[in-house]
């Protein structure tokens, strides 16, 4: 019997590069929309500076995230 998707807390991404932030994100089931101006080979040197949704937000696995770098 399913118990339906699991839940995750979202964590607090902000500060951390956008290469740490997707992985993370990435391996606790969510999928990350990289809202940037930066191009992919800065992903590890560039800061997120906002999420969506905010941290604690509880999401279902398979969700979207957005992590913002402009």
């Amino acid at each position: 019997i399913s118990k339906g998707r699991e839940f995750v807390g979202m964590p607090n991404v902000v500060g951390t590069t956008i290469a740490a932030a997707k992985t993370l994100l990435e391996e606790l089931g969510l999928l990350v929309v990289v809202d940037t101006n930066q191009l992919s080979s800065n992903f590890g040197i560039a800061k997120v500076k906002r999420q969506l949704p905010e941290a604690q937000t509880q999401l279902r696995v398979g969700d979207s995230v957005t992590i913002v770098s402009r």
